[in-house]
């Protein structure tokens, strides 16, 4: 008995449950979007919307009219329309709808146009999907809404997760469970092999209840090692981009006042090198980005231009457009001009970058630079080191009095707009933060600097895998009141918001910082230190009077002990007005040990990470086999869409020979024919000819391939006719049946019918089943998979 197949024609039950289930994910997302605070929403409008798209989409399915299609092309057009017309109020409350879901500050904003827009862009693109049946689509971009928010920190409502649970194992069931029960039989030497392919909508919703459980479960359970794998993805993304794309290089955590919600995956690849004549005694902090509002995640980048300009109206006359360019090389001025006995000379540092020129600007404290210092692949500045920073007014060079004098009205009236400028706090993103510092009121700065330190170091602990933190938290607060652990954007983030607290003008900076221990005597005499991602490093900077702008240090990995009064301080007077929150405003003046405020403790400070990076030849095999598995999976993909063809083929008797003439003609060719006009075509237009002598040619590779035939110099039809039993899978007459029409397909003149050609293509499939079952189960792949045998 041959194959057989009994399709029934669906239920139209089907067709009008699923504008139902298609409903209850729209809930789902309707609930998660309806946690959203501090906005408006007008239900009535997003449900109206909805219903008018779903309700006759029903007997759209039903009726599967040609004009259906173009129904959804309007549909697409009308919110290609929509859009354009209301794209500045959409444009405007999709960011605000988004904030307010994470749990973002915004103001009260009626965000009912984007609520509607995307219920009615959703409901378009399930509808689409039905009609095209592609219905697993659906299946899939559900689970995506219900995992991948974990996965960034967010977790959806309990609703939300019920609605679309319900809808995924109720849809699933509804669409692949609604084929009815098929038995299928292939004759093979005269034995019956039952292939039976059973279906049930119980089933189905089985298997579709525990995929989706076990998704959430594997989410649960093994979400950080997630998040940790797509943060390594993203890094290396963005050293890949930064390899492709040199003049992006810039574009790197050190120039952002991005505060990291993830891991950190140094790899130790070199970005800088340094070289000076006379190494460092002392950490070199190279400035890469300095951030001064604080905007709940980020660090807006500084931009004083509106500063300077007070400062200057205060200066008076001459000193239009100035400002900027005295204070980036004020203290380097104004050290050099002090007259002392033992006065330190300035050091020189070139940095070049390996991704060119342009990322190598990354400038110390207290340096000079102007353009007969430029290299061709660099920059050469000219800086003192902290301890070597010593400012006597009184003891200027008197060629330069004149100007030290303007310069330290200049500074006076600096600190006046950093005070304002530098130490505001949005305190409604970091309210435990701002009570824990009115709690706890310092005196001097040096007591603030202390107790700063040690809080981090007993709130934090140092590490640069703390995990995630949820896009719904701040991560000040998270990281100091939550999880206790971090990494220097972490620490110094906290650090500049609790200066600024205690009423310290504060600024957050990100670049490389630089152990004297990382320089190398070069055979010329010279010293070279390789930069690489592992010196990345972030950190405060506080403005204090005759100094500028402080790096202090405040993340150690190892230890913090509170460093003891030294004998060698500097004396530095710095006006301060805490906040409501300690006291009024003050003047401190404080001793500072040069140790623990310019330098800070290097030797427990620097972020060495180079032992959480994995070796080079790691991530090389680790490229070589995702390439492989990404080409194998784009192979198995092109085959399967080749075997569905096959399949659809078999099933309906289409045609698979030549399309070079269209339908209409051959019934034109056949009416000719039967008044007594025949027209003689070639072969390649013959209908259904060249599929014969494709499945002919494939029956022959299935059977070499199964080791029944090989290839000789005799033609191969000539040999089945003489030894028909080669082929054991198909009976003597049918085999000689198959060979009368391959022979007539290449040289007879009347046409081949369709009837014969899918009798050529059953013949070859039950060739190829029986071929199939004689085959080991890694030769079964193959011949499956990769010949697309079936």
């Amino acid at each position: 008995m041959e194959k057989t197949a009994v399709l029934k024609k669906p239920s139209g039950l089907w067709y009008w449950l699923t504008p139902v289930f298609l409903l209850v994910g729209l809930c789902g997302i309707w609930c998660l979007l309806s946690t959203a605070e501090s906005v408006t929403i007008f239900w009535l409008w997003p449900v109206l919307i909805a219903l008018l798209l779903l309700v006759p989409f029903g007997w759209m399915l039903e009726k599967r009219r040609k004009w259906v299609k173009w129904g959804l092309l309007l549909g697409l057009a009308v919110l290609g329309l929509a859009f354009w017309l209301c794209q500045t109020d959409l444009l405007a409350q999709f960011p605000v709808l988004y904030q307010s879901i994470i749990g973002g500050r915004v103001e009260p904003t009626d965000v009912t146009g984007a609520v509607t827009f995307l219920t009615a862009a959703v409901t378009w693109i399930m509808l689409l999907c039905l009609w095209a049946k592609l219905a697993w689509l659906v299946w899939i971009l559900i689970t995506l809404l219900l995992v991948a928010p974990t996965l960034i920190g967010f977790f959806p409502p309990l609703p939300t997760v019920f609605c679309l649970a319900v809808f995924q194992v109720a849809f699933a069931a509804l669409v692949y469970g609604r084929r009815r029960s098929r038995r299928r039989k292939v004759v093979l030497q005269g034995k019956n092999f039952g292939l039976p392919v059973q279906k049930s909508s119980l089933s189905v919703a089985v298997l579709a209840l525990v995929m989706l459980l076990a998704g959430l479960l594997v989410v649960n359970w093994f979400g950080e090692p997630l998040y940790y794998f797509t943060g390594l993805v993203q890094y290396r993304a963005s050293q890949l981009q930064q390899i492709v794309l040199p003049f992006s290089a810039r574009s790197t955590v050190t120039n952002s006042g991005v505060i990291n919600r993830g891991n950190l995956f140094p790899s130790g690849q070199e970005l800088l090198a340094a070289y000076t004549d006379n190494p460092p005694t002392e950490t070199i902090y190279l400035k890469g980005f300095t951030g001064g509002d604080y905007q709940g995640g980020s660090w807006a980048e500084v931009n004083e231009s509106q500063l300077f300009q007070r400062v200057e109206q205060q200066m008076g006359d001459g000193w239009s457009s100035r400002g900027s360019g005295v204070f980036r090389f004020l203290y380097y001025n104004l050290n050099q001009w002090t007259q002392r006995e033992d006065a330190p000379l300035p050091r020189n540092l070139t940095l070049r970058g390996i991704y060119g020129k342009d990322s190598s600007w990354y400038p110390p404290y207290y340096y000079y630079y102007n353009n007969s210092y430029e290299t061709q692949d660099g920059y050469r500045f000219s800086y003192y080191q902290a301890s070597d920073v010593h400012l006597d007014w009184d003891s200027m060079d008197p060629e330069q009095a004149y100007n030290a004098q303007s310069y330290r009205r200049f500074q006076e009236y600096y600190q006046e707009q950093a005070l304002e400028a530098y130490t505001q706090v949005p305190e409604d993103l970091v309210p435990q933060l701002t009570q824990y510092c009115r709690d706890n009121p310092q005196g001097d700065l040096d007591s603030i600097i202390s107790f700063i330190r040690n809080t981090l170091f007993t709130h934090i602990r140092y590490t640069s895998t703390p995990g995630q933190i949820p896009i719904n938290e701040d991560p000040v607060e998270y990281t100091v009141f939550e999880s206790h652990m971090g990494y220097c954007q972490h620490f110094a983030s906290a650090a500049v918001l609790m200066f600024r607290l205690y009423g310290i003008p504060a600024r957050y900076v990100s670049g490389y910082s630089v152990n004297p221990g990382d320089f190398d005597l070069q055979e010329d005499g010279s010293y070279r230190a390789s930069i690489t991602d592992n010196d990345a490093h972030a950190w405060p900077e506080i403005f204090l009077e005759d100094y500028g702008w402080v790096p202090i240090e405040v993340t150690f990995v190892t230890g913090y002990t509170a460093p003891a009064e030294e004998e060698t301080t500097v004396s530095s007077e710095t006006s301060s007005q805490t906040t409501s929150s300690t006291s009024s405003a003050t003047s401190q003046t404080s001793e500072l040990s040069t140790s623990s405020l310019l330098e800070g403790d290097a030797s427990n400070s620097q972020e060495n990470l180079g032992d959480s990076g994995l070796p080079v030849w790691f991530w090389w095999i680790f490229g070589g086999v995702l390439a492989v598995m990404v080409l194998i999976l784009v192979v198995l993909l092109w085959r399967a869409m080749r075997l569905a063809r096959r399949k659809a083929s078999f099933r309906t008797g289409r045609r698979t020979g030549s399309k070079k003439l269209s339908k209409w003609m051959h019934k034109l060719l056949d009416k000719l024919r039967g008044l007594g006009i025949t027209i003689q075509l070639p072969y390649w237009m013959r209908r259904g000819s060249k599929g014969v002598r494709e499945e002919w040619s494939r029956m022959l590779r299935v059977l070499r391939f199964g080791g029944f035939w090989e290839e000789t110099e005799e033609p191969a039809e000539e040999y089945f006719r003489r030894h028909p039993e080669t082929n054991p899978f198909l009976s003597r007459e049918e085999m000689l049946r198959v060979l009368d029409l391959v022979g007539q397909a290449a040289y007879g003149k009347a046409p081949l019918t369709s009837e014969q050609l899918k009798f050529v293509q059953k013949a070859y499939l039950r060739t190829a089943k029986g071929v199939y079952q004689t085959l080991p189960w890694y030769q079964k792949i193959w011949l499956k998979w990769f010949w697309v045998a079936f």
